[in-house]
Order: C-alpha cells, then structure tokens, then sequence
C-alpha cells in the first residue's frame, strides 16, 4: 500500500531519517551509502547555533554522530542546482569546524562525511 508520502520531500526526509526514534533506520542508510557498518549513531539537533544576530541559520536534514565520533550530514535535495555544492561546503565545514574545542588537536578531529 503506498502512503503518498515521498521521502525526497525535505519535511518527510527528516522525519524518517532524523526523528526521535528512526537512528536504527538512519544507520541503516549510512551503513549502506558508506559501506561500512554505522553504530551508536545519536541524532544531532538540526538547527545550527548562531554566534551573533546577522549570521546565516542553517537547517540540516539530518545530523548525527556515531560511538566512533564520526559526524555526518545528510541532505535530500530533489534538484541539483549550481548552489548545492556551495551549500553543502558550507554545512560540512560549520560542522567540521564547530567541533574543534580548545586544547583539541586537528590531526585527531573524526571525520565529517557530508552526504546529498
């Protein structure tokens, strides 16, 4: 039976991949885009924090890390424009970037793996 629901929908997407619930399901997907087996993966909050009034919110489909702390982002996008490869630069590094802490060392940062 068909829903009527498409999940290349971003608002469907997010619920079945970034939900309170459906980690099982969104390491599912992980594992099988990447290969390799996904485990422990927490869903992150969506919203990215601002530092101050004039910086652009963003809004990720889904974020999560994994026991290994590897952080991901992925993101449905129905149509590829010229914009999306700058987009996802942008959210990878925020992400990438926003984890470092003081004392960290970059040679021992997990990876960020972005995926459209």
């Amino acid at each position: 039976m068909r829903s009527g629901l498409e999940p290349q929908i971003d608002h469907v997407f997010r619920r079945l991949f970034g939900s309170d619930g459906s980690e099982p399901l969104c390491a599912a997907l992980l594992s099988a885009v990447l290969g390799q087996p996904v485990e422990g993966l927490e869903l992150l909050n969506p919203f990215a924090r601002r530092e101050h009034a004039g910086q652009k919110a963003s809004l990720y489909d889904v974020k999560a890390r994994d026991a290994s702390g590897r952080h991901f982002d992925v993101e449905m996008q129905r149509l590829f424009t010229w914009v999306v490869p700058k987009r996802l630069t942008h959210y990878a590094a925020e992400i990438h970037g926003g984890r470092m802490q003081r004392g960290d060392y970059h040679q021992t940062t997990r990876p960020t793996i972005g995926i459209c």
